[in-house]
């Protein structure tokens, strides 16, 4: 996020000096800086989320396995 404030901050110095086509570039810059850090947020969170799913489905099957134990060791006694 810093990187994206420097060129905010590029663009409003730009923008007194009335240089256009450096405040677009530098807003540019900046639009891109974010889109990348959205795209790698929303990226990560579909990794976690995909990971979570299969924790949860590795859980159950864990379970299953426990409670299956567990009924035969009670059978033993």
């Amino acid at each position: 996020m810093c990187n994206v404030l420097k060129h905010l901050y590029k663009a409003q110095t730009a923008m007194a000096c009335n240089d256009m086509v450096m405040v677009k570039n530098e807003l540019n810059c900046a639009v891109k800086l974010t889109k990348q850090k959205i795209l790698q947020k929303t990226i990560k969170e579909n990794i976690n989320a995909e990971l979570n799913q299969d924790l949860i489905k590795e859980n159950k099957v864990l379970n299953r396995r426990i409670e299956d134990l567990l009924k035969k060791n009670w059978c033993n006694f």
